[in-house]
This record gives structure tokens, sequence and C-alpha cells, in this order.
């Protein structure tokens, strides 16, 4: 039996990463484009032709992914350590205050 593919989540590193149903979107529009696509250049272009757009296809979407995925964690990070500072603030003065 075939092996599929990684799925999305083992790329955003969470499964609960609002990355999650966005990349489930992408994935299904772009499965429908292109099915289209592929068909149409092979009749034109021939199957070495849909075998190259396709596999450029993927290193485009594997680079747009990847940065996609890195500028969300940097904000996700950032966001994060935005929170902590503002935990420890609040707790330093509740313990001045008290």
């Amino acid at each position: 039996m075939a092996r599929p593919v990684l799925p999305i989540p083992f790329w955003t590193n969470a499964s609960a990463s609002p990355l999650v149903p966005w990349g489930w979107g992408v994935n299904g529009a772009t499965s429908v484009i292109g099915t289209s696509l592929a068909t149409i250049t092979a009749m034109y272009g021939g199957f070495t032709a849909t075998f190259l757009l396709g596999a450029a296809f993927y290193v485009v979407a594997g680079l747009l992914g990847t940065l996609v995925a890195r500028h969300h964690a940097g904000r996700a990070a950032s966001a994060t350590a935005a929170s902590a500072a503002a935990a420890s603030a609040a707790a330093a003065s509740s313990a001045a205050a008290g």
C-alpha cells in the first residue's frame, strides 16, 4: 500500500495552528486548478512539458509554504514573548502592591 505525502499539520508543527485550515483550502483549490492545467498542458505541450511544469509549481509551492510558515512562526513567537512580558509586569506590580 502506498504511503501518503506528509499532511499539512506536520509542516506547520502544530495541528492547532491557524495555518492548517488555510493550507487545506489552498490544497483543494490548487488540486482543482492543477488538474485542468495539467490536462491542457499535456494536450498541447506533451507529457514532458506537463511534468516539468508540475515540478516547477511544486518547487514554488514549497518555497512559498516555507516562507509563510516562517513568517507565521515569527509573529507567534513575538506575540508569546509580549504576553509573557505583560504577565511578568503584572505579577511584579501586584507583588509590589501587596
